[in-house]
């Protein structure tokens, strides 16, 4: 459920205790469970957004199809920083970008934002790690068919 995933990454954000990124976070998997998989879940749901507006028919699909064939098709090892060129290769520096600020950065996601793109409001209470997505009244034709597309799978 994404109200769950958003919810709960922007918990751990907000926490002092937990204050790391999510690649750090990745030495103490047991103290950040919450950041490492709601945050892992959250990053890829922007990246899925990212990649939706820039170019159709790009997609998380379009992201991940790439990695397998260049690394796991090939018997090749897949590092965090093959991610990064992934998203560079498919979104420039904007790609780059998510990946420094919010990856490996302690920058909130831009989760508003991607979840605006679909026609939803987004209301977060980190501190009790609840989300509350709701639809906009005034949801544009674009944003309607956004939210189709990706709920479709395309």
């Amino acid at each position: 459920k994404m109200s769950k995933h958003l919810g709960a990454y922007a918990f751990w954000q907000e926490r002092p205790m937990f204050n790391t990124s999510l690649v750090n976070g990745g030495r103490d998997k047991t103290l950040h469970t919450l950041g490492l998989y709601d945050g892992g879940w959250s990053v890829a749901f922007v990246l899925d957004m990212k990649l939706r507006e820039s170019r159709s028919p790009i997609t998380l699909d379009t992201f991940m199809r790439a990695l397998f064939q260049r690394y796991a098709a090939a018997g090749r090892p897949l590092i965090y920083e093959d991610l990064v060129n992934m998203a560079d290769e498919l979104l420039g520096a904007q790609g780059r970008a998510i990946f420094d600020r919010y990856v490996s950065g302690r920058e909130l996601l831009p989760l508003d934002e991607a979840v605006r793109s679909l026609g939803y409001d987004l209301q977060l209470a980190p501190g009790a790690g609840e989300a509350l997505l709701s639809p906009l009244a005034n949801a544009t034709n674009a944003q309607r068919m956004a939210r189709l597309r990706y709920l479709l799978g395309n």
